[in-house]
């Protein structure tokens, strides 16, 4: 608020759960991704919370590097700005688990339980801890998808570009095995 009294541009990132890619594929073991990777790895996830149609929003740290340095580097930006960055090509929450399965090389999760049970059983602490499940972390299982056509537009036109989000995944998931094992 400051800032836009003072008359200075103010922008402002929201990105969305952040995965390593081919270039940087390392995961702290305390983000989203790291814990996810540890539940599967530890086959704590035979179900994933939710229907097909909910995701955990990915982005690619890669590229959040590369927009970032982008509007860093342009001279557009005035004002108040936000910029929401994730993949649209996020796919379902199930699907993203069985690629990191894959590359752990760890039996995949099978199916689905219904958001609703899994947000009931973490009323249980003892239950949430035996099924590894962080209660905090069901927050970030949304349905749907955003739109962030316009953050689309501007990175284009940057020749930012997001990289293919399977293999950014399973880069992600093959480092972490490396520094678990």
């Amino acid at each position: 608020e400051e800032s836009l009294q003072l008359n200075r541009p103010l922008t402002v990132i929201h990105p969305a759960t952040v995965i390593g890619d081919e270039d940087a594929p390392e995961v702290p073991a305390t983000s989203a991704i790291g814990q996810l990777l540890a539940q599967v790895a530890a086959g704590q996830m035979p179900l994933v919370p939710g229907s097909r149609h909910h995701r955990v929003p990915l982005v690619s740290v890669g590229y959040v590097a590369r927009y970032v340095g982008a509007l860093i580097e342009s001279k557009d930006e005035q004002g108040f700005h936000e910029h929401l960055l994730l993949d649209p090509a996020t796919p379902d929450l199930l699907s993203v688990m069985r690629v990191l399965a894959h590359g752990l090389q760890v039996r995949a999760p099978w199916g689905r339980v219904p958001l609703s049970w899994v947000r009931a059983m973490s009323a249980w602490p003892a239950l949430a801890r035996v099924i590894g499940l962080e209660p905090e972390s069901l927050g970030f299982i949304v349905r749907g998808s955003f739109d962030v056509s316009r953050e689309a537009v501007w990175a284009q036109a940057q020749g930012v570009s997001h990289p293919d989000l399977d293999q950014s995944l399973r880069h992600t998931a093959a480092a972490w095995g490396q520094a678990a094992g």
